[in-house]
């Protein structure tokens, strides 16, 4: 059994470099998406396309995923594909239902609308020094603390490193709502037949699913709901133990 680990939108892989050592007997592997990281640039930035890039990538089952936000659609998608390969699955605040509310003015679609303006900017080329600088002071999705007041300067190092290193068509593909064609989240949860556990942050602190969403989920065969009390989208970096916790707990029902 070997844990794979795929990050959120504008991320990389080295989101997880602090949780790995915590799941270090799993042999874990953290994964880039496609047009992050040190992954290759692509055409169309689909779910569906997200999802063939890391299937390229896995190793032999059987395997249990641990996917955040986009990380969490790509194991859902992967999953309904090859349901004999996956013994688990576990989700951190997955928008599986209504992708990140970008059909309204959600803090995630302002964030991604100044983020495509400033990176689309002919007048200035931000270099990756440049983003370190910027995102210092970003606003850290933990209370009204900044990226390096919650969570230190290596991380805000991290960060910066990771927006220069994204594709902007990322986030072209995410707003105008084409990454979502071709899936079938319902559909993939359903054909996956392999234990399911969703985190969830609360959505008045900046969770990814609404209180519908989450009942539908809920409902779904083999889906279990762990809440995260007082968390909101970015669980594991406020809570590791609770999500270490998560995927001890689904592999002791897979074995």
């Amino acid at each position: 059994m070997r844990l794979i680990c795929l990050h959120a939108l504008t991320r990389d892989r080295h989101d997880f470099d602090p949780f790995l050592s915590r799941v270090a007997d799993l042999d874990p592997l953290a994964l880039d998406a496609l047009g992050h990281g040190d992954a290759p640039r692509a055409e169309r930035y689909r779910l569906v396309d997200y999802a063939d890039y890391a299937q390229s990538l896995l190793p032999q089952g059987p395997l249990v995923v641990y996917g955040h936000s986009l990380g969490g659609q790509i194991a859902v998608c992967l999953a309904g594909r090859e349901p004999g390969r996956f013994a688990g699955l576990v989700l951190e605040d997955p928008p599986l239902l209504s992708p990140l509310r970008l059909d309204e003015p959600s803090q995630f679609r302002r964030g991604f609308e100044g983020l495509r303006r400033v990176m689309s900017n002919r007048g200035k080329r931000y270099q990756e020094a440049d983003w370190i600088a910027a995102v210092r002071t970003w606003p850290s999705g933990h209370g009204e603390a900044t990226i390096e007041e919650a969570m230190g300067e290596a991380a805000a190092v991290r960060r910066g490193r990771q927006i220069a290193r994204l594709d902007v068509e990322v986030l072209t593909a995410t707003l105008d709502g084409t990454y979502f064609l071709g899936f079938d989240p319902l559909a993939s949860l359903a054909a996956a037949a392999c234990p399911v556990t969703i985190i969830a942050g609360e959505e008045p602190r900046g969770g990814a699913i609404g209180p519908s969403d989450l009942r539908v989920l809920a409902a779904e065969p083999g889906v279990s709901i762990v809440h995260a009390p007082g968390r909101g989208h970015y669980v594991r970096e406020a809570d590791p133990s609770l999500c270490e916790t998560a995927v001890r707990d689904l592999l002791r029902g897979a074995r």
